[in-house]
């Protein structure tokens, strides 16, 4: 039998439904639902696919829309996947030790202050006829440190002339002129004198054998020439 439904019924209930149809639609749709829910999964971040929530006839499900995968963070760590339970586990990569590059040692050698005779000697008188003579020495250092200013003093195995000096800087070459007694006086006319020079450092010196140096001169018998510097055999 059919009912007739007018227009106030239209407007207080709304339109009417099919039942028969509309029942069995609910039903197909309460069994899809409970297929969902037993197929349902617990939300894994940063995996899925649309076509999860996604019905045969084009609507869309219902659940939790799949999470966002966390953006890789810089550095070392690799993210990697394994199995089917957990995701997102990382692997660490250690760069690779550098060789150290072999450190090479210096050996500084000591400080040392040495003086040595060159070889150089001379001999003359002044216009009064005293006799003098020239000796040539030089003064050195060696080692790490700046060299200290050096006190320096000559003498003769003749006599008792002693003379005195400084070195303010180094290497120094020069000569030491000594005498000024008559030359009819004098002990080294005719005879073999030796002239040693004795140096004093100031500053660190780590040998002292090498702190004196001695030359021995051959002096002739015969008086120089006045004001010229007459070569004397030394050794």
């Amino acid at each position: 039998m059919r009912q007739s439904v007018d227009g106030n019924d239209v407007d207080r209930y709304g339109p009417r439904m099919n039942f028969g149809r509309g029942f069995g639609t609910a039903a197909a749709c309460a069994l899809a639902a409970t297929a969902l829910a037993a197929c349902a999964h617990p939300a894994v971040a940063g995996k899925g696919s649309l076509s999860d929530g996604v019905n045969a006839s084009g609507g869309a499900g219902f659940g939790s829309a799949p999470g966002l995968s966390p953006a890789p963070s810089a550095g070392t760590s690799r993210g990697s996947t394994h199995g089917s339970g957990s995701h997102g586990g990382s692997t660490t990569t250690s760069p690779s030790a550098m060789p150290s590059a072999s450190q090479s040692s210096f050996t500084y050698p000591p400080n040392d202050y040495h003086v040595t005779a060159t070889g150089s000697c001379a001999w003359d008188t002044d216009q009064i006829g005293d006799l003098f003579v020239n000796v040539e020495f030089t003064i050195d250092h060696t080692g790490p440190d700046a060299a200290d200013p050096v006190p320096w003093g000559m003498s003769n195995d003749a006599n008792n002339y002693n003379t005195t000096g400084t070195s303010a800087t180094l290497p120094k070459t020069f000569t030491v002129r000594t005498g000024g007694q008559a030359f009819s006086a004098s002990a080294w006319p005719g005879h073999n004198v030796k002239f040693t020079m004795t140096i004093s450092p100031t500053g660190t010196d780590s040998l002292g054998t090498d702190n004196t140096a001695s030359v021995t001169l051959k002096f002739p018998a015969n008086q120089p020439t006045a004001d010229l510097l007459t070569p004397v055999p030394c050794a």
